[in-house]
């Protein structure tokens, strides 16, 4: 499956930008039914240069309503995978088989439930070094909320600055253009810049929590002021 989504970047260039998303399979285990990986290509395009790569990321839905009707544990479904695991388990009460009543009282208030069973997890995003500062993260960011906010009842994220990522991960093609060695070194301080850049955009934080969240269906005033044809200035490939 392939979805397509354009905004035009109305610049003296005529650059415009374009998500590419795409479903990968992520194993052959039965929890996997459940679970749909997206990757995206950011590409740029102008008349000057055609089309060019300037970032990558990664999502997952987690389809709980459908695993909720035919009684799959959502537990076995947040353990499958390292990538997600440890941070979908600290949200979820396996007990009470929810995303923790407390986590949702706080986001939507008391007594709330989640208007959709579905949750999306933002598992990375790469902007390739050249093109860092041109305010296209951002715009990565509103679409994916576009995209699948319909899909699911809530967007979690485990902010974690990938420059301290395991080395090995660093030594595949893509990653190896990313020049992490470049980016902050004191990962206090990185966390710390990446949070707040994440909350500039709209992205909720919760005490005792880790993670962050977006809620579909609610609006957000942050998500809202980002403007998809602001113009991006000097991007060249």
């Amino acid at each position: 499956m392939h979805i397509f989504n354009e905004c035009k970047i109305r610049d003296y260039m005529n650059t415009f930008l374009k998500f590419k998303y795409s479903t990968e399979s992520i194993g052959c285990g039965e929890e996997e039914n459940f679970i749909l990986k997206f990757n995206e290509d950011i590409i740029a395009d102008n008349d000057e240069d055609g089309e060019f790569l300037v970032g990558k990321a990664t999502r997952y839905m987690f389809l709980l309503e459908e695993a909720y009707k035919v009684g799959y544990p959502i537990f076995d479904i947040f353990d499958s995978n390292s990538d997600f695991a440890n941070p979908l388990l600290e949200i979820y009460d396996e007990e009470e088989n929810q995303i923790k009543q407390d986590l949702i009282d706080t986001l939507m208030g008391e007594f709330s439930v989640l208007g959709n069973d579905n949750i999306c997890y933002f598992s990375r995003l790469e902007i390739l070094p050249k093109y860092r500062g041109f305010g296209i993260a951002k715009k990565v960011i509103r679409d994916n909320y576009k995209v699948f906010g319909s899909w699911c009842g809530l967007i979690v994220m485990n902010p974690f600055p990938l420059q301290f990522e395991m080395d090995e991960i660093h030594k595949l093609p893509f990653e190896k253009q990313m020049a992490f060695g470049d980016l902050e070194k004191d990962e206090e301080l990185a966390n710390k810049n990446l949070r707040a850049y994440y909350k500039s955009i709209g992205y909720i934080e919760v005490p005792g929590y880790n993670q962050m969240f977006l809620v579909p269906g609610y609006y957000n005033d942050k998500l809202e002021s980002i403007d998809m044809d602001e113009p991006i200035r000097d991007l060249r490939k």
